[in-house]
């Protein structure tokens, strides 16, 4: 049996033993008898520098070259290439997730920023009693309309300027890097993806459609409130049908052809985000991007005829904030 000590520090003090053994080689077991062994960073270093070690000595004593293992156990790298309608794009597997990416999380913060907007301005017309002037003039609904469609065509102006920008940075990446001096094999290689104008498409009908689908939810809470301190508490479930569509990026990068993708861009508060992801990884059938786009519109006139209904009563209502009892005779009696 062998122990050796292991010194850490500037001092020759060891910090602990390895006990080794001829066992250790049919076992695969050593113990470690230590002063610090709660450490997972410290015990993984040593447990990957001694599992090389007894690998050595098992090749040694089976009268194998370790050197010639070692050459034929290296890793290996795989290259992906995206396929799009049999043509190859040219566009790696990094490419695709980076794109994917950046679509979701460009959603996930328009439509939270944007929505809020519409909940924050509701509010203070309806605390400042300027809505009780605009009412005399227009009806709750045409009120409600038209502040969604207001804050719904800035979102959709500035996305459309995102959206033109990086089109054409990714359709003339060579010309405005050789204008930088980038060599013609950097410019081949650069990790940016391919953005083609079907995909910007489907992102903006679909940021529309979300859009609409969760302000019109926004400008519900922000009519039933009467405080920006109900309106933190009322908007969670919003916020969290938000979220959840972000989250659903995450499946859907697994699996973007699978069963849970195909029904998760059927269902109206994920499908802004989920029709969008899957069609930057692979594009889909007419029909079910067409499928896709009629039941997401199909839940925004269910969120319209819901949020008008509420916003008819409550933006005239002050004091506490409706139960959800309250909320319920306001959509059957509005």
């Amino acid at each position: 049996m062998r122990s050796i000590g292991l010194a850490r520090s500037q001092e020759s003090h060891p910090d602990g033993v390895v006990v080794l053994t001829d066992e250790v080689l049919e076992s695969g077991t050593l113990r470690y008898l230590g002063s610090n062994v709660g450490s997972p960073t410290d015990m993984d270093a040593l447990q990957g520098s001694l599992q090389a070690a007894v690998l050595a000595e098992r090749l040694t004593r089976a009268n194998l070259d370790p050197d010639v293992v070692r050459r034929a156990s290296s890793p290996i790298r795989l290259e992906r290439s995206k396929v799009t309608a049999g043509r190859l794009t040219g566009e790696s597997g990094e490419a695709s997730f980076f794109l994917a990416y950046v679509m979701t999380f460009v959603l996930y913060f328009a439509l939270l920023i944007y929505g809020i907007q519409v909940m924050s301005s509701i509010l203070e017309e309806k605390t400042s009693r300027i809505v009780e002037v605009l009412a005399a003039s227009l009806t709750p609904f045409q009120l409600m309309l038209g502040k969604i469609m207001g804050v719904g065509a800035v979102g959709l102006f500035q996305l459309t300027l995102w959206a033109a920008a990086a089109l054409y940075l990714t359709t003339n990446l060579g010309p405005m890097l050789g204008l930088m001096h980038v060599s013609p094999d950097v410019a081949a290689n650069a990790p940016l993806p391919s953005i083609s104008v079907g995909l910007m498409l489907v992102f903006l009908i679909f940021f529309v459609l979300g859009f609409f689908l969760y302000a019109g939810l926004y400008a519900a809470v922000g009519a039933m409130c009467s405080s920006y301190q109900d309106t933190q508490q009322a908007n969670m479930p919003v916020t969290m049908g938000i979220i959840a569509g972000f989250m659903c990026m995450f499946p859907i990068l697994n699996e973007p052809d699978g069963t849970l993708a195909r029904v998760l861009t059927m269902v109206p508060f994920v499908a802004p985000f989920a029709t969008p992801l899957r069609y930057s990884i692979t594009p889909l059938p007419l029909s079910e991007l067409l499928l896709s786009i009629l039941s997401t519109a199909l839940g925004v006139l269910g969120v319209a005829w819901l949020a008008s209904r509420v916003y008819r009563i409550g933006i005239l209502a002050y004091g506490k904030r409706p139960s959800l009892r309250e909320l319920a005779r306001w959509i059957a009696t509005g």
